[in-house]
């Protein structure tokens, strides 16, 4: 699969394990600290070819997302759910198994400018948090929007950075209640 946007993983290995997978320039932020050489190489392809964030489910890739997504708000997101990038103790995109990655690069996401109507009120109201069933509930709505595994308080955010409204997320969370 020939993907024209740059990529941008966290380490050696991400790259190594995505060349495998699809033909596509990728770099490397090399963990937390996002040099300024990368910033700006991410800044100029942001507007001419795109660029797609893929780091790693776990906090740290979370921190670098949210710095890439502060400096250059029109990046492109994948994410890879926890358990399909896990290798015994560890996570990562190295552990992910080809499929599992051509998923996530064909669900990509733009934080939205859109205003969300939702409140944490909402999320405890319709089941998703302080509810014995909540945090199942949580990992299937964040299924249902290409999210990865998420707490509450995560969930919330890229919910509104996504821009969805209370009275669809309503709807979502009441067809995962039938199921």
């Amino acid at each position: 699969m020939k993907i024209k946007e740059l990529i941008v993983v966290e380490g050696i290995h991400d790259l190594n394990k995505l060349k495998t997978v699809i033909d596509a320039e990728i770099i490397i932020t090399h963990g937390l600290h996002l040099s300024d050489d990368v910033l700006l190489t991410i800044k100029e392809n942001v507007m001419t070819r795109g660029v797609i964030v893929f780091t790693d489910p776990d906090t740290p890739g979370d921190l670098i997302r949210q710095k890439i997504s502060e400096a250059c708000p029109e990046v492109k997101h994948a994410h890879l759910k926890s358990k399909d990038a896990r290798h015994k103790r560890k996570v990562g995109i190295e552990h992910a198994s080809s499929d599992s990655i051509l998923q996530a690069l064909s669900n990509l996401y733009t934080l939205s400018d859109a205003k969300s109507d939702l409140t944490y009120g909402d999320l405890y109201e319709l089941g998703l948090s302080g509810h014995p069933r909540s945090q199942e509930l949580r990992n299937q709505i964040a299924e249902v929007y290409h999210l990865s595994d998420v707490n509450t308080k995560k969930l919330y955010a890229r919910l509104c950075a996504l821009g969805i409204q209370k009275a669809q997320l309503t709807q979502e969370v009441q067809l995962k209640k039938i199921d």
